[in-house]
C-alpha cells in the first residue's frame, strides 16, 4: 500500500484481541462492508463551514412580579435589545448563551468517568497507544518504550519533548492526504 496506510492496516491486523471491547470485531474494521444502501448515501466530507454568525440574543429577567404567573416567557427570545416581551410585556435585556455545536458534540461526546460510551469505539479505554511517524499503533507500555528508545538510538531522555497538537478538520485532511503520500506523516503535518 502507498504511504503509511499500510502501516495502520498492519498495526489493525496485529493488534491482539484482548485489547478489543467485547462484542467488537476489528474483521469490520479491516474489511469494511458498506450497507444495502451504501450508493445512496454521499461519503464525502462536508463543505467547509461558513463562518459563524454570532448574533446576541436576549430574553425577559426570569425572576420579579410576573415570573411566578408567566411561566411562558422562556419560550421568547429577540436580537433587539431592550424589545418588549410578548408575554410579560417586561424589557428583554438578559442575553442568552449561546452554545456551539461543537461544544454540544463535545458534552455529547463526553466519556463517563469510570466506564465507557457503548459503541464509542473498538478498543479498551484504559489503555494507551503510541502513535509513531508512520500511523503505525501499538499499545504502550514500560518495554515497548524502553525499545522504542533504544531503536531511535535515544541515550539522554532529557532531549526529548512533549508536543501537544490540535486536530481539526484541515489538520483531518492534511493527514489524510500525507497519508497516501509519506512514510513521515506526523512529522509532515505537525513540525513542517
Amino acid at each position: 500500500m502507498v504511504g503509511s496506510i499500510g502501516s495502520i492496516y498492519s498495526s489493525l491486523e496485529s493488534l491482539d484481541l484482548t485489547y478489543m471491547k467485547p462484542n467488537r470485531d476489528k474483521k469490520t474494521l479491516l474489511n469494511p462492508k458498506g450497507g444495502q444502501n451504501s450508493q445512496d448515501h454521499n461519503f464525502l466530507l462536508p463543505a467547509a463551514p461558513s463562518p459563524p454568525k454570532h448574533n446576541r440574543y436576549f430574553r425577559c429577567h426570569p425572576s420579579g412580579e410576573y415570573s411566578s404567573s408567566y411561566g411562558s416567557c422562556s419560550m421568547y427570545f429577540t436580537d433587539a435589545y431592550g424589545g418588549s416581551c410578548p408575554c410579560c410585556k417586561r424589557q428583554m435585556m438578559t442575553e442568552m448563551k449561546r452554545v456551539d455545536y461543537g461544544e454540544l458534540l463535545a458534552i455529547s461526546n463526553k466519556e463517563v468517568v469510570g466506564g465507557e460510551q457503548e459503541g464509542a469505539s473498538y478498543v479498551k479505554g484504559v489503555i494507551t497507544y503510541t502513535v509513531m511517524d508512520d500511523l503505525s499503533v501499538m499499545p504502550m507500555s514500560t518495554i515497548s518504550t524502553i525499545s522504542m528508545l533504544n531503536k531511535f538510538g535515544v541515550k539522554n531522555v532529557n532531549l526529548l519533548k512533549e508536543e501537544n497538537v490540535s486536530l481539526g478538520l484541515d489538520k483531518a485532511l492534511k493527514l489524510l492526504k500525507a497519508s497516501f503520500e509519506s512514510k513521515t506523516v506526523l512529522t509532515d503535518v505537525f513540525l513542517n
